[in-house]
């Protein structure tokens, strides 16, 4: 991904050597396909500092990576996701609104992650 970065955003551009690869090919590239592409290798890496980027993709111009982003954040598995996978719901496109849909439910059936706490596992007698 690292090569279609520097193919599409330029090797030498303030933005390939500030931000990850990956977060420069979702928000910066030309190609549509390669942002679609970046957003669901972020959903796949289950790198919850992806959740940022993706959120910002949700306002890109083209519909396919706004579904993308949708899905990824899905996948991230990130409930703070919820708010702006609520706010495509008046999307202009059937297809992120659906895959927005499919993120919210996937999101809501996580079960609660308890921070601090760790369960005490059932010590036989």
């Amino acid at each position: 991904m690292a090569v279609l970065t520097m193919l599409f955003v330029g090797p030498g551009s303030a933005a390939a050597q500030a931000q990850p690869p990956l977060v420069s090919a979702l928000l910066e590239a030309r190609d549509f396909r390669l942002r679609v592409q970046a957003a669901f290798a972020m959903g796949d890496s289950q790198d919850p500092a992806y959740r940022a980027p993706l959120e910002r993709a949700l306002r890109d111009d083209a519909p396919a990576v706004r579904a993308a982003a949708a899905t990824a954040l899905g996948r991230l598995g990130d409930r703070r996701a919820l708010p702006a996978l609520l706010a495509l719901q008046s999307d202009s496109s059937a297809a992120v609104r659906l895959q927005a849909e499919r993120s919210v439910a996937r999101l809501a059936a996580l079960p609660p992650r308890e921070k601090g706490i760790k369960k005490k596992s059932a010590k036989p007698h």
